[in-house]
């Protein structure tokens, strides 16, 4: 798990504050399986913090090295901080806290080789880190075939 150190986080917000733009900063994660042949791959960019609004771009996606009958994309969002919320545009969900779950959006893909969706994330003041999860999986054989990557 990546963390922004707390010394970086707050001089942002100082910065911010100060009417100067805080440096830009992203994060992202790969991960891949392989199971009978297929291999299953995961990927995951956030914009740590941008402009004035608090929104960041972000990017999942997974995807096997050859079309399968079912693939199911799901993103998790999980924002850290006291009183931590976000919004997600473009998805039409709300995420707030890191206590009693967090909200995911799933589908999933017939026939293909690529499942993924990219957006604009939008976090509260309070919010000291948005994390995300991007979890790829399909039936290979019989078997699930799942890979995760996150930040």
């Amino acid at each position: 798990m990546k963390f922004r150190k707390t010394a970086v986080a707050l001089a942002a917000i100082a910065l911010a504050g100060a009417g100067v733009a805080g440096p830009a900063s992203a994060s992202s994660d790969s991960d891949s399986r392989s199971y009978g042949g297929t291999t299953m791959s995961t990927y995951v960019y956030i914009d740590s913090w941008s402009g004035w609004d608090g929104c960041g771009y972000f990017k999942t996606y997974a995807k096997t090295n050859k079309k399968v009958s079912a693939l199911k994309h799901s993103v998790e969002w999980d924002p850290i901080g006291v009183g931590a919320s976000a919004s997600v545009k473009g998805v039409g969900i709300s995420v707030s806290g890191n206590n009693g779950g967090s909200p995911t959006a799933s589908f999933t893909n017939y026939n293909s080789s690529y499942a993924g969706l990219t957006g604009t994330a939008c976090a509260s003041w309070s919010t000291i880190y948005l994390g995300v999860f991007s979890t790829g999986s399909t039936k290979v054989g019989g078997v699930y075939l799942t890979s995760t990557s996150h930040v």
